[in-house]
C-alpha cells in the first residue's frame, strides 16, 4: 500500500466553506485493472488543507480516474474561487501541474498490523522560515510516540513534508483526547519537545504537561473526512 497526501492554501477566511465542499461530496470508488483506492482523508486548519490517500496499485492510474470522476470535479469547481493558486480543473495540463505543485513528500510511516481499522488525525507543525530542513530531520529519526496511551492505540503514523509544511497523520483506536492528554505526560515526548522548541512558532514548554498539551491542541487539524473502501 502507498501513502500520498495533498497541501494546499486557501484564502483568509475560506475555512468553513472549504471544509462544507470537502465533506458532502459522495467518497470515489477506484477497483479496477490491479489498482484499489483504499482510503481517503482530509484535514483543515486556518488556511491550510491536507488531502491524503491510500492505494494500492498503480499511482498515475489512480490519479488520471480520479481526475475524471464528475464529483471530483465538481468539487474542485467549487474550490476554485477559495485557493490562493488559480487551476483550471477542466484543463489537463493545469489540472496536473496544479496537484504537482500541491504534492508531498512522504518523510516516514511505521505502522501496526492494527492500520486500517481506527480514526485518522493530523498534526500541523508551525515551523518557523528556514527551519524546516532541521525540523524534518529532528522528527524523522525521533523514536516513536508511546504506541499506547490508557485505553488509546496509535496504530500508525506518517510524516509528509511540502516546502516549509510538515504534517503528521495519525491512525488511532480509541479517543483522541486521551491520546493527546497522555503524550502530554509522556517522557519520550518531553525529550523529543525540548530538541523542538526553537525550531516552533509560538511560544511552547516542552518540558511541562502543560506546554506539551498547549501545543498539541493549538496544531491539531480538524478531520474534514475519514473513509475507507466500501463506506
Amino acid at each position: 500500500m502507498e501513502r500520498h497526501a495533498l497541501a494546499f492554501r486557501t484564502k483568509p477566511g475560506a475555512g468553513p466553506e472549504v471544509a462544507r465542499l470537502l465533506s458532502n461530496y459522495s467518497a470515489p470508488r477506484l477497483d479496477s485493472d490491479g489498482t484499489r483506492l483504499l482510503g481517503t482523508a482530509v484535514f483543515v486548519k486556518d488556511d491550510l488543507v491536507v488531502g491524503t490517500m491510500e492505494i494500492e496499485g498503480d499511482l498515475r492510474r489512480a490519479a488520471i480516474h480520479l481526475a475524471q470522476d464528475p464529483v471530483i470535479q465538481e468539487v474542485g469547481r467549487g474550490l476554485l474561487p477559495h485557493l490562493t493558486v488559480s487551476c483550471d480543473p477542466s484543463d489537463p495540463r493545469q489540472r496536473a501541474a496544479f496537484m504537482a505543485a500541491q504534492a508531498t513528500t512522504l518523510l516516514m510511516h511505521r505502522g501496526s498490523p492494527d492500520a486500517g481499522t481506527g480514526t485518522r488525525h493530523a498534526l500541523s507543525y508551525p515551523i518557523r522560515p528556514g527551519r524546516a530542513d532541521i525540523a524534518a530531520r529532528v522528527l524523522t529519526e525521533a523514536g516513536d510516540p508511546p504506541l499506547r496511551s490508557g485505553g488509546t492505540k496509535l496504530c500508525s503514523t506518517s510524516i509528509f513534508r511540502q516546502g516549509d509544511t510538515i504534517v503528521r497523520v495519525f491512525e488511532i483506536d480509541g479517543l483522541i483526547e486521551e491520546l493527546l492528554e497522555n503524550l502530554a505526560a509522556s517522557v519520550e515526548v518531553h525529550k523529543v519537545g525540548r530538541g523542538m522548541g526553537e525550531l516552533f512558532e509560538g511560544w511552547y514548554d516542552f518540558t511541562s504537561a502543560e506546554g506539551l498539551r498547549k501545543f498539541f491542541h493549538d496544531n491539531l487539524m480538524t478531520t474534514v473526512s475519514d473513509r475507507r473502501a466500501g463506506q
